[in-house]
């Protein structure tokens, strides 16, 4: 991309106001899902990579990233979203993100073609899970592959189960069965 992105920081991801309108860090979403295009296009480039065999996936704002850009481009083979999407509250407590997000949700079920793993904690404190289970209805709509695990409660907030090491144990067991089913040789 073109120099450093400000979509969101660490500390303004998914479950509140990050100080930029909804429609402003769906669209920087946007760019990075042309990120991850490219940093696929240069994987493909390396020698050592089976191109049959590349998955994507990502965590909150990143799990919203890693759809769209599997959405536009049907290289990749398999794809986890852990917590994905991204919510905003605006005047009057309305989500200003609810709308454009269902909109990304259908569009990507018509367009992925690659087996999808929906992972949530039960407890996620910044997505709740609808946001995932109305991903996983579209793509099951659109007669697509899917899967969604809920984790029981994790911690104080389930949102960081996919970014705090003691979560390892819990999710990444049933990752590495999903991708070694939808990859293998």
């Amino acid at each position: 991309s073109e120099g450093a992105a400000a979509t969101y920081t660490q500390n303004q991801t998914s479950g509140g106001s990050s100080g930029r309108r909804a429609a402003d860090v769906i669209r920087g979403a946007e760019e990075e899902a042309g990120d991850v295009i490219a940093a696929l296009e240069y994987l493909l480039t390396l020698p050592y990579v089976d191109k049959d065999r590349v998955g994507v996936g990502g965590v909150s704002l990143g799990g919203l990233v890693s759809v769209m850009a599997a959405a536009r481009d049907s290289r990749f083979k398999a794809l986890i979203s852990m917590a994905g999407g991204y919510r905003q509250s605006g005047q009057g407590g309305v989500d200003e993100a609810w709308g454009p997000l269902q909109g990304i949700w259908e569009e990507s079920a018509r367009r992925i073609q690659v087996p999808v793993l929906i992972l949530w904690a039960k407890n996620d404190m910044l997505l709740e899970r609808d946001v995932g289970r109305e991903l996983e209805k579209d793509l099951r709509l659109a007669g697509k592959r899917v899967e969604m695990t809920v984790y029981p409660d994790f911690q104080q907030n389930g949102h960081f189960l996919f970014s705090r090491v003691k979560g390892y144990p819990l999710f990444v067991p049933d990752a590495m069965r999903f991708l070694a089913r939808h990859l293998k040789r």
